[in-house]
């Protein structure tokens, strides 16, 4: 096999205080490194209190992206996949970044949430350091700390807390000053966020712990620095590095054996998190592993990928928790997933309205009354693992409309679906959930739907329709619905 048959690969890492990209092959299942470039571009350097991201650290995000964009070449669009992390999920105007981005990086940007991030990152670890043993994966970012513990390929345990290098530096460091009562402070803070999961952490248990991305890499490069024998990172060592932080007072002032400046600065800030994170969870010693995210990233692109869609388990697992009525949402899910085929649209978005119409009565547990409200709000407000940020929005906005009328319909802002796309969905699903109202196990007649320049046209039986007046009757209250929000829906007797 020659090299042009090789699968080319781009994974684009939009972090708070770096962008990576990975330019990788990939034949007969194994990678080949094509190109890497980095670049510290501060995102949450610029985010203010009220988590607006300044014109400056936009300018810097961009300019970075347009390198980037030289980087890929010409490889398509399908082979480059580029998410964006904790200060895109935060910040309010984050769509006005990702809105200008489109101008300089034509390619789709997707916001992942932390429990997403965490997950890519264990895979990432998991794949290049494969083994059976439980381990517990720590990943300190510019705005965010991952804390995931898996065993093999599963994870078990996912944590995304809040709190970074670069938004601890500004938060306790500010100014570069390093003191006792700054590293005090950072440490408390780190060790209050841990509280929520330190525990059942320990619980769980692991046998190995480690570490990835550039704070501990950093940490583990200044300890090899100064002791040239150690191969892991510890407690003591990590003491004694606060000490020399100390010592120097000032982040233009530390010196750090293959660390530089720009690492320097937010070094402390990174070195008082993996501190309380030891203390926390009574680590005993961390090693350092070079992949991460964007390896994770690398792995689920790769052609031949065979491991199960975490979407499927993620929507499994929520149906089971909220105890959905499996027979119904299956039956909605294959109605639903039927009638979108026959319009010839995206696999992608069949699979989304198929989750969509699997998980559209989770709010029943909570009232049957306005079960498409608490349906929207529980699958807009859970972890939903493998999802990206535009996907759980379009999950919950298909629940949220997919009964009763429709005169309050709006869209909410996808970066990356367009509306055509995201109203089909919703007019789809609505039908499938109408055609199954009964919930009982009756055989439906061959149905057809096509889409013409101004109307959905749904084809049913003249006969059929004639014996099942309440459909027919459902159906005609579905179309004024529609109308509501200005579509227009056909219902169509076939002889």
């Amino acid at each position: 096999m020659t090299e042009e048959q090789e699968v080319p690969l781009v994974c684009v890492d939009l972090g708070s205080n770096s962008f990576h990209l990975l330019k990788a092959s990939h034949l007969e299942g194994a990678f080949r490194i094509l190109n890497k470039a980095k670049e510290r571009v501060r995102l949450a350097e610029g985010l203010s209190e009220g988590y607006e991201l300044t014109d400056a650290a936009m300018a810097r995000g961009l300019d970075c992206l347009a390198k980037f964009r030289e980087i890929i070449g010409p490889i398509p669009a399908s082979r480059v996949r580029t998410v964006a992390t904790y200060t895109l999920r935060r910040a309010a105007n984050g769509d006005a970044f990702l809105k200008a981005a489109k101008a300089v990086y034509p390619y789709p940007i997707e916001v992942i949430s932390g429990a997403e991030e965490a997950r890519l990152i264990y895979q990432g670890v998991a794949h290049t350091q494969p083994g059976s043993d439980s381990r517990l994966v720590i990943d300190i970012g510019g705005g965010s700390t991952e804390f995931i513990i898996g065993r093999g390929m599963e994870t078990r345990r996912l944590a995304s807390l809040g709190m970074g290098c670069v938004s601890y530096q500004q938060r306790f460091f500010n100014e570069g000053k390093i003191s006792e009562s700054a590293f005090n402070k950072a440490e408390t803070a780190a060790a209050q966020e841990l509280e929520t999961i330190e525990q059942s952490y320990k619980d769980e248990g692991w046998q190995q712990a480690i570490g990835c991305s550039g704070t501990v890499k950093a940490v583990l490069s200044a300890i090899q620095g100064k002791w040239p024998e150690q191969t892991s990172i510890n407690l003591k060592k990590l003491k004694a590095l606060r000490k020399h932080c100390l010592q120097a007072a000032d982040t233009n002032k530390l010196k750090l054996n293959d660390v530089n400046d720009e690492r320097a600065q937010v070094f402390p800030a990174g070195l008082a998190i993996l501190i309380a994170a030891f203390k926390a969870l009574d680590i005993s010693e961390l090693v350092f592993s070079d992949a991460a995210l964007r390896e994770g990233l690398m792995f689920q692109m790769a052609p031949g990928h065979h491991h199960q869609d975490p979407r499927d388990r993620t929507a499994q697992a929520l149906a089971a928790q909220y105890h959905v009525d499996r027979a119904q949402a299956m039956r909605v899910r294959g109605k639903a997933t039927r009638l979108y085929r026959q319009l010839g649209k995206d696999l992608e978005f069949e699979a989304l309205l198929g989750w969509a119409a699997e998980l559209h009565e989770v709010g029943l547990q909570i009232n049957f009354h306005g079960v498409q409200r608490h349906s929207a709000y529980i699958l807009e407000n859970s972890d939903l693992i493998g999802f990206n940020q535009d996907q759980q929005l379009l999950l919950a906005t298909l629940v949220r409309f997919s009964r009763k009328s429709l005169k309050q319909f709006h869209l909410p802002r996808f970066n990356n679906i367009n509306e055509a796309d995201a109203t089909l969905l919703v007019r789809i699903l609505r039908l499938a959930v109408l055609l199954h109202r009964r919930r009982q196990n009756l055989r439906l007649p061959a149905l057809t739907l096509g889409l013409t320049d101004t109307a959905l046209v749904l084809g049913c039986p003249a006969l059929w329709l004639k014996r099942h007046e309440l459909v027919a009757a459902d159906l005609q209250q579905e179309m004024q619905y529609q109308a509501q929000a200005g579509w227009q829906l056909q219902i169509e007797a076939l002889e």
